[in-house]
Order: structure tokens, then C-alpha cells, then sequence
């Protein structure tokens, strides 16, 4: 049997996709940031079980930390131990 696990503050998750909507209407720096998240590995900064997670990544280039909720279903926790993120900044 498996086990379900909640994915909670600080877990380190991987990105399966950043929807559209949430970045189309951002600056361009902003929105090519973000989307290029999808497989990128980040910190969870806070949840709502079975309704969003949000997630804390760093831009190096702007210096921008950017919190970003996605639905649970866009993102995967990480199986193996964690590496640098994009969250770290």
C-alpha cells in the first residue's frame, strides 16, 4: 500500500507546469522567469491542502523573490535529496 504524503512548508518540489493565466499579464522579464520554472526545483513556502501550494523562487537576474500558488496538481514532490533550488537565494 502507498502512503500519501502532504506536501508542506519548506518540502522542496519539483514544477510540472506554470499555468498561462497566472502570467499573462506581467512584464515579459517577469513572465519568461516564471514560466521557465516548469522542472526546476523549489521550495513550498505554504499550503492549503487540496487546493494550493505555494511555491518561493528567487530570481538572480532581478534579485526578485517571486511566491507563486499553484494547484497541487503542478507540482511533484522530490524523491531524491534535495540540491540547490531556485529558491535559494
Amino acid at each position: 500500500m502507498i502512503e500519501a504524503v502532504a506536501i508542506g512548508g519548506g518540502d522542496i518540489v519539483t514544477v510540472l507546469a506554470v499555468p498561462t493565466i497566472l502570467v499573462k499579464d506581467l512584464p515579459d522579464g517577469e513572465r519568461t522567469f516564471l514560466l521557465s520554472l516548469v522542472g526546476e526545483d523549489v521550495t513550498v513556502s505554504e499550503t492549503a491542502p487540496r487546493q494550493w501550494i505555494e511555491i518561493e523562487a528567487y530570481d538572480e537576474a532581478s534579485g526578485i523573490t517571486h511566491f507563486l500558488r499553484l494547484a497541487e496538481v503542478d507540482v511533484c514532490r522530490r524523491a531524491s535529496s534535495p540540491r540547490r533550488t531556485r529558491s535559494s537565494g
